[in-house]
């Protein structure tokens, strides 16, 4: 087996063929990738039942969502490393049986601080082991359409926050918030079981070996994709958290409020697809930037929306284009810049950097919107959103080269 690329060649009886593409794996990682984002990302539909059951304020409550999502992010470093060294399988295996027990144990608490020990144990890696492996499996497999094979893998995270938006809702008012989390868990660990017995490791592949990332990490690229997605970090998780419960504040039925998240879901999936495909041809960087500048007018949008559904909802598809788009890219030109091989390392320690905004921004958004309004949350998401994207605009494109093979 001889390197050529970032694609393998296999040398068969009589000729040579050069592999590039496994559709399953695809498929393995919409599947992980829709079941991360549609139970925890969809926690906004819950928030005001918690907070309602255990008495707190929005901003405490939120704090379990935050601590959660930093356990994932920081877990998702290590997981994608794992993955890197023993393939993409077994960190998928553990992410199932982590999700199921996070979610079914989670059902069963009486006080928020128990709610939060759970997640924090299990939820919290389980989704952190869901996505990064796959995503650098998907990575590997493909060459010339890495980019349009990522789009549609990553459109997995548009559709589970689609689907979970309303299906939450409907589960919510139909079994409470207990019953909830005991279909979300059963259900996460049957389908992310399937994934992990398509989750084939790429072309290449050598168990129990992994090269350094230390040099990678290092580089003023790779400080800047960091910089400016723990930068955005700060504002991307305000909508997931609290579009809902801001809504329904302005007299919008529940509803309609639900819809506005799942609109959310219904473009990122769209910017998956789309953005993702015109990005392998203009190329990925000007693509990823433009990404970037759709969330920051989209914030911006949301801001001045008061009680306007209209505006909201122009809000919810430019976040969710420009949110799509950004995360089928980053892989993309992690890989391009880098090659394929440290791929999930590179993928989980660039997202680790969501950490900062997780750790951080719900709760400060629920201590102002308890206090002061919504507004002044939004404000400081919009100016978190709008830097982030003044950072992207320091990338450099590499030059295009044409590709000689896959």
């Amino acid at each position: 087996m001889t390197r050529y690329g970032p694609a393998v060649i296999c040398r068969g009886p009589s000729r040579f063929a050069v592999v590039d593409g496994n559709w399953v794996v695809v498929a393995a990682a919409f599947g992980a990738s829709f079941v991360a984002f549609l139970g925890l990302f969809n926690f906004g539909v819950f928030l005001d039942a918690l907070t309602v059951e255990f008495g707190a304020g929005k901003g405490p409550t939120a704090a379990v969502f935050s601590a959660t999502t930093l356990v994932y992010y920081l877990c998702g470093m290590v997981a994608g490393r794992l993955a890197d060294r023993y393939g993409p399988r077994p960190v998928i295996a553990a992410s199932a049986v982590l999700m199921g027990t996070g979610f079914v144990v989670g059902s069963q608490v009486h006080a928020l601080w128990q709610l939060a020990l759970v997640w924090v144990l299990t939820l919290g890696p389980g989704v952190g082991a869901s996505y990064s492996p796959l995503v650098a499996a998907v990575g590997g497999w493909f060459v010339r359409r890495r980019a349009m094979a990522l789009g549609v893998a990553l459109s997995g995270v548009g559709a589970g926050i689609l689907v979970g938006a309303p299906v939450c809702s409907a589960l919510l008012h139909r079994f409470g918030w207990r019953g909830s989390f005991v279909v979300l868990g059963v259900g996460s660990a049957v389908i992310l079981g399937l994934c992990a017995l398509a989750a084939s490791p790429a072309p290449g592949f050598v168990r129990g070996t992994a090269a350094p990332l230390g040099p990678l990490l290092r580089t003023r690229t790779f400080g800047l994709l960091f910089a400016a997605v723990g930068v955005l970090s700060l504002a991307f998780f305000t909508p997931f958290v609290f579009l809902v419960s801001y809504a329904q504040s302005r007299g919008i039925a529940p509803g309609t409020a639900s819809l506005l998240v799942g609109l959310i879901g219904i473009s990122s999936t769209v910017g998956r697809l789309l953005l993702a495909a015109v990005g392998g041809v203009v190329g990925e960087i000007r693509m990823y930037q433009l990404c970037h500048g759709l969330m920051a007018l989209g914030f911006l949008v949301w801001l001045f929306a008061g009680a306007s559904v209209p505006a909201i909802a122009t809000f919810s598809v430019l976040m969710g284009a420009g949110y799509g788009g950004f995360v089928s890219l980053a892989p993309a030109v992690l890989a391009t810049e880098f090659g394929a091989a440290r791929l999930g390392g590179l993928v989980g320690t660039l997202y680790s950097a969501f950490a900062i905004g997780s750790a951080t921004s719900p709760p400060l958004v629920g201590w102002l919107t308890d206090r002061v309004g919504a507004v002044p949350g939004i404000a400081f998401a919009t100016g978190a959103a709008t830097v982030a994207f003044a950072i992207t605009l320091a990338l450099r494109p590499r030059p295009r080269r044409r590709m000689s093979a896959g």
